[in-house]
């Protein structure tokens, strides 16, 4: 599962949610704003937005990108970690 941490305000939040769409559609994703999402986005350390966390089946952290980021750097992480899809 992926978790989008995002806020309505961000720029840089609103370019990148079609590109997470494209490059990762088959995957369960949560969108997450930080202000209404503030307990969870607390649980994680989100400190900046976007912010985009793989988790494994227990909710365990498994990678973590911070900032905006291009189509190919998520078709790069995606690659890294695509035998778990």
């Amino acid at each position: 599962m992926i978790l989008k941490f995002f806020a309505e305000w961000c720029g840089p939040c609103r370019t990148m949610k079609p590109l997470v769409d494209e490059v990762f559609p088959e995957v369960v994703e949560v969108d997450i704003d930080t202000t209404e999402g503030a307990e969870i986005a607390e649980r994680y350390g989100i400190r900046g937005v976007p912010t985009l966390i793989r988790v494994d089946a227990d909710g365990e952290v498994v990678n973590i990108k911070v900032g905006a980021l291009t189509k190919q750097q998520l078709v790069d992480w995606r690659v890294g970690f695509e035998s778990f899809l």
